[in-house]
């Protein structure tokens, strides 16, 4: 068992490009049945660390891990593809939870003491996830569905003064819960929290949360349209009234 694990791993450095800088205690641990191919990782700096677990499939993704003491891990049964994935600074954490599908998508971290969880079963067709500034999150919860060019910030990405030199932009968490779909070119601004169960229509600007749970919004900036209504990944026609 322990010489056909060996040679998975052997496999897996001739079909990815990986630099490793193994002399500052940074780490890739990989496990069992795991495809992953043409993909690029790149882990310098000190104590950082990726897992990949069980069962992952990866293509065309690239990794890079700078700084100190970051972590990235990707969860049992998922799948990445055409995906980046860059973390710098220091004690970040970018966590994808298991049976996870994503596509043509951007995750990003510039700060201290920061983190992107993306929890299990969800689904990414496209999007940018970006976090900086310092104690910082991206938050997204279980079975959520994500359309194509949607992006999520947790920052405006350039700091604004008064003329006393005080920052008054400063990030703020951003909070997606359980069951939320962001329909194609939605944008969640810094500060959001948007409750479970909910939708979000095609194009719209998400500036304030939504905290109706069941409810639909839209516009730019988004506001509840319609409420007590739910979603469901695929039709039923026998359902339909």
């Amino acid at each position: 068992m322990k010489e056909n694990f060996l040679l998975d791993l052997i496999k897996i450095r001739l079909k990815n490009k990986i630099k490793l800088d193994n002399k500052n205690n940074n780490k890739i641990n990989f496990f069992k049945n795991l495809n992953i191919k043409k993909n690029s990782i790149e882990i310098s700096g000190k104590n950082n660390e990726l897992e990949i677990r069980s069962n992952v499939e990866l293509k065309n993704v690239v990794i890079k891990l700078n700084g100190k003491n970051n972590k990235i891990v990707i969860k049992e049964n998922s799948k990445l593809k055409d995906t980046d994935i860059i973390v710098n600074e220091k004690n970040n954490k970018i966590i994808i939870s298991e049976n996870i599908k994503i596509y043509k998508s951007y995750f990003f971290i510039n700060g201290e003491n920061s983190k992107i969880f993306v929890g299990k079963d969800t689904t990414i067709e496209g999007a940018k996830l970006n976090s900086q500034e310092n104690n910082n999150e991206i938050f997204i919860g279980e079975n959520c569905m994500f359309s194509y060019n949607v992006e999520v910030r947790n920052t405006d990405s350039h700091p604004i003064f008064d003329f006393q030199n005080k920052l008054i932009n400063n990030g703020q968490k951003v909070i997606i819960k359980d069951r939320v779909w962001l329909s194609e070119g939605v944008t969640v601004l810094k500060g959001v929290v948007i409750e479970n169960d909910c939708i979000v229509g095609a194009k719209s600007l998400v500036t304030k949360s939504i905290d109706k749970s069941n409810s639909l919004s839209a516009g730019i900036p988004a506001k509840i349209i319609k409420e007590k209504v739910k979603w469901r990944r695929f039709f039923d026609n026998k359902e339909i009234k």
